[in-house]
């Protein structure tokens, strides 16, 4: 169990450090609202308001439905051992899920939604 963590473990950190985002706090914001809910950090970057990010939502929302019948299916019918199938697909479209909203999140929600503009902050000038 301990080599399975560190497996899964490892890539994120490697890929957390390579992936360059504008606001790392707006990143990891995303990337836990999908790590509970696949989609959630991908409507918040505003991957839904496009075709490519639809279909993608809309995989998200398959996987999870199979996973949680698949699971529900085999455990009723094998046991125990077998139940890690469905369990297995649960688990990666959350870790996938909630790496593509991290990785995708290069610029603040607002701006994405086209609601706001970049560092839509109060400047000081001296």
């Amino acid at each position: 169990m301990k080599k399975l963590a560190v497996l899964l473990i490892i890539p994120v950190l490697f890929l957390g450090a390579a992936v360059p985002v504008a606001s790392a706090d707006e990143a990891m914001k995303a990337a836990g609202k999908s790590l509970l809910i696949p989609g959630w950090g991908q409507y918040q970057n505003g991957e839904f308001d496009t075709k490519n990010g639809r279909i993608k939502v809309g995989v998200m929302a398959a996987i999870e439905v199979a996973a949680i019948v698949t699971t529900g299916v085999v455990g009723g019918i094998c046991g125990a051992p077998q139940i890690w199938i469905g369990i297995g697909l649960f688990i990666g479209n959350h870790v996938w899920s909630s790496l593509d909203a991290f990785m995708n999140a290069k610029e603040e929600p607002a701006v994405k939604l086209g609601t706001g503009t970049p560092k839509d902050k109060v400047a000081v000038t001296h």
